[in-house]
């Protein structure tokens, strides 16, 4: 069984190295560790030839500069060949040696699993904090119960820089397709969730890291990212509503729960941080998804919010981080409200 571990990369010479020690380090013989550097303009270029006498190590460099998803969607289309794949970004890093190994024993003993993940750190580089990562879950569980269990996982769902996709079922399911949309692997997990069983490593295998240079941070800002990313929960909704392999309400359920909350966040960032562009957001969220919009709107919380929106009171508020002053507010003023 041949495993890619997929490093991608834009000008992080400086934390590259880490990443292409842990992957290497590995004691599982048949991988290949891929870098797809982003077209870099740092010593990227310079800093991988240390490697270019390990045959299991495969450097490319794209003309320009592609985008983050674009870039990982090439490296999984042209360049990888494993059996099941990693993307292992260039700031994270592998801690046990034996990961890869683990993971194809469990795959082995079980032909039906389709995605292998496991615990960890999350590492806070501005504190210097390393925060355990444990997954509540057995050895080998039903796809369709990590899917259920999305949002319940804390302090996140998954690290991606040590999950393991089966790569005939990513490209069956056009992984990375969206550009704008850079939270789409936590799309592609939910939905690899409901064509198999899930496997977990319960050992400490990785370090997520968390510093200013995530372009998660951009979703803030950018308009087009947020309205893209919302894709990666209500795509694997659409999908999981096809399947007919859950019982009635628990799809309901997990709209109530993960997808309204996930819509009134992003709603509320835009006022906040671009008012301007919040009616921009709003019509393009209801072409999307005019039900959720609806129960969203239908909420004290929100109808708080856009009167505080409309006062150009709410960056005052969330200036100092009143939030729960909202809520509570809200439901008093709106409670008897349709």
């Amino acid at each position: 069984m041949m495993v890619s571990i997929i490093i991608p990369t834009y000008n992080r010479a400086n934390y590259l190295t880490k990443a292409i020690d842990s992957a290497l380090s590995q004691d599982y013989p048949n991988i290949e560790v891929i870098v797809s550097d982003n077209a870099s303009s740092d010593d990227t270029g310079e800093m991988v030839k240390k490697y270019k006498d390990d045959n299991r190590f495969k450097y490319f460099r794209n003309n320009h500069n592609l985008g983050m998803v674009a870039n990982w969607r090439k490296a999984l289309n042209n360049y990888a060949t494993g059996d099941f794949f990693m993307i292992l970004s260039d700031d994270d890093y592998l801690i046990d040696d034996n990961y890869i190994s683990k993971v194809v024993k469990l795959v082995e003993s079980d032909p039906e699993i389709v995605i292998v993940y496991g615990n960890g750190y999350l590492f806070y580089e501005k504190s210097n904090k390393m925060v355990e990562f444990i997954l509540p879950f057995n050895r080998v569980e039903n796809g369709k119960t990590i899917f259920l269990s999305r949002s319940k996982v804390l302090p996140q769902d998954f690290c991606l820089c040590n999950v393991l996709f089966k790569r005939n079922l990513a490209l069956k399911l056009n992984a990375f397709s969206n550009d704008n949309n850079i939270t789409c692997d936590s799309e592609l997990f939910l939905k690899m969730c409901l064509y198999g069983k899930v496997g977990i490593i319960q050992d400490l295998v990785s370090v997520y890291q968390i510093h200013s240079q995530n372009l998660i941070l951009r979703l803030k800002s950018d308009l087009k990212l947020i309205i893209n990313n919302y894709d990666h929960l209500s795509e694997p909704y659409k999908l999981a509503k096809k399947s007919n392999i859950f019982q009635k309400g628990e799809l309901e359920e997990w709209e109530d729960r993960v997808i309204v909350p996930y819509m009134f966040y992003i709603l509320f960032t835009v006022m906040v941080s671009n008012p301007e562009n919040y009616e921009k957001l709003a019509r393009a969220l209801k072409e999307k998804d005019p039900v959720v919009l609806m129960k969203v709107q239908k909420t004290s919380r929100f109808k708080l919010v856009l009167l505080l929106h409309k006062l150009r009171l709410l960056p005052i508020i969330y200036k100092f981080k009143n939030i729960d002053l909202i809520n509570k507010v809200g439901t008093k003023i709106f409670q008897n409200s349709s």
